[in-house]
Order: structure tokens, then C-alpha cells, then sequence
């Protein structure tokens, strides 16, 4: 009974250890420092030998795109616009690897705009680059992974609510836009006033709702004059530049899971209202990180999609993978060092047998990277980061890159389907 004892003792350390290692890695997950860019944008492949080339596609795991490649090129000829969801976690948030598939799409058949923008700033977290959302409003802010929620979440996982009646947003593209399109949860905000870098400056633009200004010229700087109500929580705003072309609408949050997006009650609801064509879904990282339960995982998985299909029955969905990755050892020193978290490969394969059961396109990141032992090849090749778990902007090139390569390879097809 005695050497019982010391056992299950050793065991609940262990446990504790481990726990303690994953909660005080979650904080740096949750709000990652991210690492300078110096500007690499590592589009040479033959730069990372330990890639795996030949795996770089999408498994179509019996899908039919069809429908999907005629709506796709139908925006590369000008006729349509063409709308892709990439939801995922801190590697979305980011957004680096995101401006890649943008700019290849765009390249390939247009560009309808910027497309959604979040208010990450100014819910206290890390934004992309090249846009920014700002207010001097007192106002009450919500992060899908910081709970309890403050308002009601959104489907962005960012909630910005205002404290009086009027909020005024000032917002920032690189990239110009015609016509700016406010989405909110609860009641719906209505747009007051318009103006560009002080009140008087008044741009000729018309209202087609309450929600929505158009301009006759391209802007990439214009502040919004909302009237808005306490049941007003903003989500975010679309900024669209034509009617034709492609949108890549970025939504990640830091720490993020298939589970915590699937507890947004109005998530599939109002995800609709960016009119998706095609889903792709980067998940995963995080659920590697404390226990998993893969059972639980794929009830999570199931959830979600359950809900983009009831709301958005006519979108394509495509699944990825994560690679390899570090977590903290296990060790009660100060600074005890990285190991490789071995239960990656346990989330893709839960991803990976998910969308073979049930027919979704797979984009298998963990094989394309090379696998187990991948981590460590990233490192030296600087395109993981310090932390172990998020990438240098290279990386997040890299991963965009070679992303955006297997997605035009099936959009473009037309004799590839079942594959």
C-alpha cells in the first residue's frame, strides 16, 4: 500500500506538472508576443528541404467542388464575387499567412476588397498590419478566449459595445474600398455620419442602408458616426472595393478551438452574412495543449460545422490540419525549456479521420511539414518562433504560400473531383 501511495503520488505531480506547464503556457498563447518581421518572405521552397512537396494538396476525400471551381471562376471572369472564410486560431489572428492567400486569389481572379476587418485593437489584443479599427469612445470589450464575456460575443470572437448612444469608429485599410458594411450583434447600428481625417472633410458618398456607406472615390481612411443602442456589440466591418473578384475573410483568435468557437450561439447565423462560399477551417494547435479528449474533440468538430451547414447550406467546407509544435517541459524549474507536444499528432488525426469519415476536404498541414520531427526543422529553418507554438511572419508566408498552391490546384481543376 505504501509503494501505492508514493505511486499515485508521483502520478499527481506528474499530472499537476503538466497542467501547471500547459496554463502558464495558455497566457502566451491567449497574448503572444509575435516576433519582428523582417520582411522574408520565404516563397523558395527549395529553402525548406524538410517539407514534404508531394503532399502539398487538398484531399478531396470524395467531395465534389463542382459547384464550388464554376462560382470560383466565374469570379475570375468578372461576373460574380467570390467569398472564402478562413477561421482558425492565433496563426489566423496574425493574419500573415492570410495576406498571402488573398493576394494569390486576387492575383488569379480579382479582388472584390480587403474584405472583413476586426476590432482587434481595440479589444486590447494584437491586429494584422494593415488595418486598423480605433474609437476614443468609452466602451466595453469582449475576446472569445477571456471569460466571462463582457457582451454578447460575436461571431468575429471580438464584441465592442458601446457605453452611450453614439460610437465612432475610425478605420484604417491599406487597401482602398468603395463601401464600408457594419456588422453587429444585437441591434443593428445605424450610420450617422461620415467623415474623413476631422469633421469637416465630408467625402461624397450615398447611403444604401443603415448599416452601409458607399463613396464615389476609394478611401483607406474614414471615420463612422454610429448610433447605436446598450444591445449594440460590435463584430467588425466589410470593405469591399468591387462587386466582382475574390474576398478572403480572416477571422482568428488567439488560443482558439473547434470547442470555443462552437459555444458562440450566433455563430453560423451571422457568419452567414459574409455570404461564404468556401470555408477553411485551421484548427487544432490549442486543443494539444492540457487534456484531450478525442471524443470530445470530435463532438466539438461535429458542433461547429453543424453549424456553418445550417445557416450556410450551400458553402464548401475544407479542413487543415496544424503541424508539429513545442509546449514547455514538464518541470517545476523557473525556466524549464521546450519539448515537442507529441499530442499534435493526436488533434490532426482526429481532424484528419474526421474528414475522411465524412467526406470534407483535407489539407493536411502535419504531413506537408514533414511530420513528427518537423518542429525542430522549423526552428533551425527560422520559420517557427521563439515560443515553439506561433511562426516568424516567414513561417506564416511560408504556410500561406504553399496553402494558397494546393487550394488554386483544386479550384481551378476541372477533372479532379473524388480525389
Amino acid at each position: 500500500m505504501k509503494h501505492l501511495a508514493l505511486i499515485l503520488a508521483a502520478v499527481a505531480a506528474m499530472t499537476f506538472a503538466v497542467h501547471a506547464d500547459d496554463a502558464d503556457q495558455l497566457g502566451q498563447r491567449v497574448d503572444p508576443t509575435l516576433e519582428a518581421d523582417n520582411g522574408r518572405m520565404a516563397n523558395n521552397y527549395a529553402e525548406f528541404p524538410f517539407l514534404n512537396l508531394d503532399a502539398n494538396r487538398v484531399v478531396m476525400n470524395g467531395a465534389d467542388w463542382t459547384a464550388l471551381r464554376q462560382r470560383y471562376q466565374a469570379a475570375a471572369r468578372g461576373e460574380a464575387a467570390f467569398s472564402l472564410v478562413y477561421l482558425g486560431d492565433s496563426h489566423i489572428q496574425a493574419d500573415f499567412g492570410g495576406t498571402i492567400l488573398r493576394e494569390r486569389l486576387a492575383r488569379d481572379a480579382g479582388s472584390a476588397g480587403r474584405g472583413l476587418i476586426i476590432p482587434f485593437r481595440a479589444a486590447g489584443t494584437n491586429q494584422p498590419v494593415d488595418y486598423n479599427i480605433t474609437t476614443r469612445d468609452p466602451v466595453v470589450t469582449s475576446r472569445l478566449l477571456k471569460q466571462p464575456w463582457a457582451t454578447e460575443m460575436t461571431f468575429t470572437g471580438i464584441g465592442i459595445q458601446p457605453v452611450g448612444n453614439t460610437l465612432t469608429l475610425s478605420v484604417h485599410s491599406d487597401t482602398p474600398f468603395k463601401l464600408a458594411r457594419v456588422l453587429a450583434s444585437g441591434t443593428e447600428p445605424h450610420i450617422g455620419a461620415v467623415y474623413g481625417n476631422n469633421v469637416a472633410d465630408i467625402p461624397d458618398h450615398a447611403f444604401v442602408g443603415p448599416n452601409v456607406a458607399v463613396f464615389a472615390e476609394p478611401r483607406t481612411d474614414i471615420n463612422l458616426r454610429l448610433d447605436v443602442s446598450p444591445t449594440t456589440t460590435i463584430a467588425g466591418i466589410v470593405l469591399e472595393s468591387e462587386e466582382h473578384g475574390t474576398f478572403v475573410h480572416s477571422i482568428g483568435n488567439n488560443g482558439a478551438t473547434f470547442e470555443t468557437y462552437a459555444t458562440v450561439p450566433v455563430f453560423g447565423r451571422e457568419v452567414a452574412r459574409l455570404a461564404p462560399d468556401l470555408f477553411v477551417i485551421a484548427l487544432g494547435t490549442n486543443e494539444a495543449f492540457g487534456q484531450l479528449d478525442p471524443e470530445a474533440m470530435e463532438a466539438s468538430i461535429a458542433t461547429l460545422l453543424g453549424s456553418i451547414r445550417r445557416h450556410c447550406p450551400d458553402a464548401a467546407i475544407m479542413l487543415v490540419t496544424p503541424p508539429e509544435c513545442y509546449r514547455k517541459k514538464r518541470s517545476r524549474r523557473r525556466n524549464p525549456g521546450l519539448t515537442v507536444n507529441r499530442k499534435v499528432a493526436v488533434a490532426r488525426n482526429v481532424i484528419k479521420e474526421y474528414a475522411e469519415s465524412h467526406g470534407i476536404p483535407l489539407y493536411d498541414t502535419f504531413e506537408v511539414a514533414g511530420g513528427n520531427g518537423a518542429a525542430s526543422a522549423m526552428k533551425r529553418a527560422q520559420v517557427l518562433g521563439r515560443d515553439g507554438v506561433h511562426y516568424t511572419p516567414a513561417g506564416y508566408r511560408l504556410w500561406g504560400g504553399l496553402l494558397s498552391d494546393a487550394l488554386l490546384e483544386q479550384l481551378k481543376s476541372i477533372s479532379t473531383e473524388g480525389r
